[in-house]
């Protein structure tokens, strides 16, 4: 399937409703300054509370959207176009701004648009093809003894 190349600010509301509502305009308020990827990043190096990301300008590699563990993000993604913030999106973690970085499509490999990996996979199965055969033939000429 598709992948999604996608970076997060997480904001964590208290329990209250009123600071519910606070995060969430907070979030919108942030969604408004996020114009590009430099400026998101340092949003999220200054307000994300999701420890794990912040340090990385809140990369979350590429993921499979709808096999991610945040169902919320496989419905939003589907909105969000490349290089944009998306709205606050309301999870059970709090609300997030996602960013949209860049989308691999998905489907059957092609010449066009995997060249390099389809070649990568030549040249590894060229070369097990020549270990395989050189194991087997150094196992004819050399002899191991194995003694505990």
């Amino acid at each position: 399937g598709d992948k999604a190349r996608v970076r997060h600010i997480l904001i964590s509301p208290e329990i209250d409703k009123n600071d519910e509502k606070e995060a969430f305009v907070f979030a919108s308020a942030l969604k408004d300054s996020c114009k590009n990827i430099i400026s998101f990043k340092k949003y999220v190096t200054k307000y994300s509370e999701d420890y794990q990301t912040s340090n990385i300008g809140g990369d979350l590699g590429w993921i499979i959207p709808d096999q991610y563990p945040i169902q919320e993000f496989n419905t939003a993604l589907n909105y969000i176009k490349k290089n944009e913030c998306s709205p606050p999106i309301n999870t059970s973690y709090g609300y997030h701004l996602l960013w949209l970085e860049k989308i691999k499509p998905g489907g059957k490999a092609n010449i066009n648009n995997h060249w390099p990996k389809i070649e990568a996979i030549a040249l590894n199965n060229k070369k097990m093809e020549w270990y395989n055969s050189w194991i087997k033939k150094t196992k004819k000429e050399k002899y191991i003894k194995i003694v505990n």
